[in-house]
């Protein structure tokens, strides 16, 4: 009987695929000055160097007046490459879907997610990675 279980909770895991790989992304400045109040994140294309990459968009309230929005642009460190209108990672040789072009912006792929967090007081640092499933 415990071998049956054994051999089904196997197939159950192969079958569903529970290996995932997260991608660490790096910015050159990424402390948040005020308190944050809402981060989305993205992917997109860095106007000046065109390189493509992560956007966390965070808004925040201001010390005086209303809110405030900054964004932070974020390299993977596997980088990214564009194909046709599709962002793909590259890693060990392996092309790996990261989203797909619309016209309303980047589709991020199935099984993808730009995860982020906020460490440190009184100033956070923003950090940003994907995991890939």
């Amino acid at each position: 009987m415990k071998k049956a279980i054994l051999i089904v909770v196997m197939v159950l895991f192969a079958a569903t695929n529970l290996s995932a790989m997260t991608i660490d992304a790096v910015a050159k400045r990424c402390t948040v000055y005020n308190s944050p109040m809402k981060i989305s994140t993205s992917f997109g294309k860095h106007p000046t160097s065109e390189e493509y990459g992560v956007f966390a968009n965070i808004t925040y309230k201001a010390e005086e007046g209303e809110s405030e929005h900054d964004s932070f642009f974020y390299h993977l460190s596997s980088g990214i490459v564009k194909d046709g209108k599709n962002l793909f990672a590259e890693i060990d040789g392996k092309k790996i879907m990261l989203a797909e072009k619309k016209w309303y912006g980047w589709k991020i792929a199935d099984g993808v997610k730009i995860q982020h967090s906020l460490k440190g007081k009184p100033y956070p640092t923003c950090n940003v990675w994907v995991e890939v499933e």
